[in-house]
């Protein structure tokens, strides 16, 4: 496939959201990397591009239902278990809240 530059490009993932608007919250109901492209970082930007997404219209976190082998990926990201479905399956989430940055000239002032 080529794209408006003459590029070869083509879809090597993706990540689908589903947006909880009422709620607060972004749900990731699929991430997915091409066999021959995984182990480069590729999941690591797409969720980064949805937590970025999800951030910028409201959201305060981002969850998953994932298998239990993907839990070490997920908490490296920064993501907790919430709930445990079953003896393979967990429910994991994220804050997407910054944490305010306290000024240093307050900090002196103490």
């Amino acid at each position: 496939m080529s794209n408006d530059y003459g590029i070869e490009s083509e879809i090597v993932g993706y990540i689908m959201l589903e947006l909880n608007k009422r709620e607060s919250y972004s749900f990731i109901q699929g991430l997915f990397v091409e066999e021959r492209y995984r182990h480069r970082g590729i999941a690591k930007r797409l969720i980064n591009e949805a937590e970025n997404y999800s951030r910028s219209i409201g959201c305060k976190n981002i969850k998953a239902e994932i298998k239990n082998y993907l839990f070490g990926f997920y908490n490296d990201l920064g993501f907790s278990i919430c709930k445990k479905k079953n003896d393979s399956t967990y429910f994991i989430s994220k804050s997407l809240e910054r944490i305010k940055e306290i000024s240093e000239d307050r900090d002196l002032e103490r």
